[in-house]
This record gives C-alpha cells, structure tokens and sequence, in this order.
C-alpha cells in the first residue's frame, strides 16, 4: 500500500518533489527493484527500496511539471495525471496506482522551443530574442529576479513581454540559462518564484556544405576526390584556408574563386575508418583563425 498519491494543487515547477510513503502489508521482505512512470517528466530516489514485513520507507518522485500538451499552452490551471507502478526483482508489479494532482501556473512565457536563437560564433552583438508573457488573473506584477551563466533578463512592454540576451563570449555549443521569474499576488506578501530553462546556439561562422563526407564502399589503395563548398554565415570574404597536419592519405587544397575545398583520400587500410582533417579559415577583417575540421 502506499499514501494518497494526489499532490493537490501546486505551482508549475521543473523540479517539484512529491514525497510518498510505501507500506508493506505482507510478513514477507519486499524489495521494489524499480519504479516506473509513463512519461519522462520523473524519476524517484532512491532508485530502490526493500522493506521488511508490515514496515514503512518513503521515497520522493521528482516531476518535471513543465511539459504541456498543444491545447494546454496558454492554460493557467491544469490537470496532470500519470500512471505509477512499483516492480519487485522479478519484474511484477506489487502496486499501481495514478500521480495526479493540478499545476498553477501564475505567469506563462509564450514559446515552445526556449530558445533565443542560433547564432555564429561571430554574431556576438544583439544575441536577444523577446518573449510574450501572459499573467493570471490576481497576479498583481512580476520581475526577474535571476539569470544564470551571465545572461540578462528585464520586463519590457509594460509586463507583456520578457527580454532574454545572452553573453558575447561564448564558445561554439549549446548553452543554457535558468531564468527565474518572481511573481506578486494581489494580497498576498509572499512571492511566487518560477525557474525556466533557455538556450542559446552558438555555430561555427564557415559552414561546410557536407561537414562529413560518406565514401561508402571503397577499394583498398584507391584514391578517391573531395569537394567541399565553404560559406561565411557572417557573410565575411574567407581569405584563405589551411590544413595544418592534414591525416595521412589525404590531400587539401582551397579554390578562393569557387570558395571549395578540392581534395583526395586514399584509403590505406582494409577497415572502415573515420578521420578528421583539422582545418585553420581566415576571414576578411578576423585577426584569428577559426579552427573548424571537416
């Protein structure tokens, strides 16, 4: 058995943490070897359990309560609902039951993908994107009160909207910020605090038309050409291209008229085999070289 697994009406969090208490009723050791949920918005510490007969553990489920299905993007007050089952160490399920409850949702940012945007690693100006912000009724005003890793967050448009830039120096990844929102309810002293997770991609200013390039079945011995097109995203002239200790069997040379890398691998061993050919691209106005391999 276990307590009421209905978390009643909580604020929309990525991290709640619903504690429940597991009862083994039996005068047999039970071991719950692995707990499952039917999404992936949980997880329960620890990962198991055994009680001794007519004894007590508790363990707590983390939910992401987040996640929101298309019609329930701009819903204040939701429902959420999830099957839980609980399996011994051979797989059986010794109890089931449903996580529900409702999620309260004082402040909604408008958006789907979290992102402020993709940008070239030369794109350091201007890395900002605005969201549009919906509050629920009783909500009295809203702030940011933090962004982490360095970014910068304000209330625009009169509170309709949410301004999120990132820094200039950022190295060529995926990056994230947890962003959160303090919100103020019309009679009540106590804030509510929402944290959000945005991202921010940063790429490499040279594309490659093809950053792979797939032989597929080669011959052993045989060479076999290469030709690659280079654009600057940043639209810069590109003044020259290197290829500092290229591997061995293979040969670079880059045609400035046709912007293309002009090449041949020779396959010297009888395997499949990858390799990376470290490339240094000047462009116009750039004093360093970019390194990026093809």
């Amino acid at each position: 058995t276990t307590s009421s697994l209905d978390f009643g009406t909580v604020v929309e969090s990525s991290d709640f943490v619903f504690p429940i208490t597991l009862t083994n009723i039996t005068n047999e050791t039970v071991t719950v070897s692995r707990f499952a949920i039917s999404c992936d918005c949980g997880r329960v510490e620890p990962k198991t359990v055994t009680l001794s007969p007519n004894t007590q553990i508790s363990v707590e489920l983390h939910l992401n309560l987040r996640n929101r299905k298309p019609e329930e993007r701009l819903s204040f007050l939701r429902s959420f609902g999830v099957p839980f089952v609980c399996h011994n160490e051979r797989g059986e399920a010794v109890f089931s039951s449903k996580i529900s409850g409702k999620i309260s949702s004082p402040i909604i940012v408008d958006t789907q993908d979290w992102s402020v945007g993709s940008f070239s690693e030369l794109h350091t100006e201007n890395r900002l994107k605005s969201f549009l912000v919906k509050t629920a009724p009783g909500v009295e005003s809203w702030r940011v009160k933090s962004c982490s890793m360095g970014w910068g967050g304000s209330k625009e448009d009169n509170g309709q909207s949410l301004s999120l830039s990132a820094p200039q120096k950022l190295e060529i990844n995926t990056h994230t910020s947890k962003v959160v929102l303090e919100t103020t309810l019309k009679g009540k002293s106590e804030p509510i605090l929402s944290e959000y997770t945005f991202k921010v991609t940063i790429t490499p200013d040279v594309k490659f038309d093809q950053s792979v390039v797939q032989l597929g079945l080669v011959d052993y011995g045989k060479e076999y050409p290469i030709t690659i097109r280079l654009t600057s995203l940043s639209n810069k002239s590109i003044k020259s291209v290197m290829f500092p200790s290229p591997p061995s069997g293979i040969t670079c040379k880059y045609d400035l008229e046709s912007r293309t890398v002009i090449g041949t691998i020779k396959i010297n061993q009888k395997s499949t085999q990858k390799v990376e050919v470290p490339v240094l691209i000047t462009l116009d106005g750039i004093d360093q070289p970019l390194k990026q391999p093809f």
